[in-house]
């Protein structure tokens, strides 16, 4: 794909990118970001892109991902917030102790999902980069993170913790 190609392409899906973050996120300049970020990843993978099979429905399915993945990242960041608050409260025996209790929880996982796990949670990586990298699809990786979590949830549970 040339950049005049492109040019025409990004000219076209910018208001339709824009619209998609505006309904999911209710804010014309959240719309703004999810089109440049989606425009910029196409831009990235110009030469992957199968011009045949049309570049509409993949610059809607990233925009899409995007935006959940956008949410995602805010409840984590509200969960966060809300864990600081509580530990502000708790004492810090109690804290390190619920670390502990974590991290042990954690290492009691099976190596590989123990490594998507901290992939995800602890490096900050999304399912597409840690599937990319791991070379293994994004659903196997979204799986194997959902039950690490589940498992450690219920040995929290089980701890007292939770």
């Amino acid at each position: 794909m040339t950049i005049t190609e492109f040019e025409h392409i990004s000219l076209s899906l910018r208001p339709l990118l824009q619209s998609i973050g505006q309904q999911f996120f209710a804010d014309g300049t959240r719309g703004d970001d999810v089109a440049q970020e989606v425009l910029m990843r196409l831009w990235l993978m110009r030469d992957r892109i199968c011009m045949a099979k049309g570049v509409e429905p993949l610059a809607v399915r990233m925009a899409k991902n995007y935006c959940v993945n956008e949410w995602r990242r805010q409840q984590r960041m509200l969960s966060v917030e809300k864990i600081a608050d509580v530990a502000a409260t708790t004492q810090a025996d109690d804290i390190a102790e619920r670390y502990h209790q974590l991290q042990k929880a954690i290492e009691n996982l099976p190596p590989s999902a123990q490594r998507l796990f901290r992939m995800r949670y602890e490096w900050d990586l999304s399912v597409e980069e840690i599937a990319a990298i791991m070379g293994i699809s994004p659903r196997s990786v979204s799986s194997i993170v959902s039950t690490a979590k589940r498992t450690i949830k219920e040995q929290l549970v089980k701890g007292g913790l939770l």
